[in-house]
């Protein structure tokens, strides 16, 4: 019997906070044990980088506290980014890593 072949899980973080704070946030991914290695040793986060950044439109900041959302339908995705209004940001970037 074959092996299950196992899909590969992309990670996707949209981070919506000041200039001051975002770099604050990658120094520490970069230096403190934020995530797990395939040991289940804990080690800091070397891969993270950053895509795009731009300013957000006031009838878009809608994110109030910290969220995790999965989807199982690339246009599920699409829709968030529209309503977010970072159509530009999907498609430039997000459509590029999972194709």
């Amino acid at each position: 019997m074959a092996e299950p072949v196992q899909e590969e899980l992309s990670v996707l973080a949209a981070i919506f906070c000041r200039p001051h704070e975002w770099e604050e946030y990658l120094i520490l991914q970069k230096t403190s044990k934020v995530d797990v290695d395939s040991s289940g040793k804990k080690c800091k986060e070397k891969m993270i980088s950053v895509l795009f950044e731009t300013k957000v439109q006031t009838e878009h900041k809608r994110f109030l506290a910290f969220e995790v959302k999965e989807y199982s339908a690339l246009d599920e995705l699409q829709k968030e980014f529209e309503t977010a209004g970072l159509k530009k940001l999907f498609s430039e970037f997000v459509l590029a890593l999972v194709k």
